[in-house]
């Protein structure tokens, strides 16, 4: 949410639309999150993930996989290495929820297509 003040002319030029991230951008988004985390995840297990993971901010996504990395922690045995599954991001997907609804999708959608932001 924004303040309306701050949409006021002179105050912001130019608005833009970013939209949620689709499937390549999620994929992306994993990769670059785990890419200083030691993992076991293929390229197909990434995009099934991703595939998933519909509807989901960036922000939701990383969240997932700091939540994953902490299972992976939780559940080491001693003197293993810390190594992300599929079964630890599944379980930090099973717990948490998008943080933005279909709703507010559609409604921020709407508003930017009223102010010819996007088609």
């Amino acid at each position: 949410m924004v303040d309306f003040a701050f949409l006021r002319p002179g105050r912001f030029d130019k608005q833009f639309y970013i939209g949620l991230p689709d499937i390549n951008a999620r994929i992306k988004i994993i990769e670059i999150h785990l890419r200083d985390r030691k993992n076991n995840l293929t390229a197909e297990q990434i995009e099934e993930i991703a595939r998933e993971l519909e509807g989901y901010s960036g922000a939701d996504i990383e969240l997932i996989i700091e939540e994953a990395a902490f299972l992976a922690f939780e559940t080491r045995r001693q003197n293993e290495e810390i190594e992300i599954t599929v079964d630890h991001i599944k379980k930090a997907i099973a717990k948490t929820a998008k943080s933005v609804s279909e709703e507010e999708v559609h409604e921020i959608e709407q508003w930017a297509k009223s102010r010819n932001i996007i088609k």
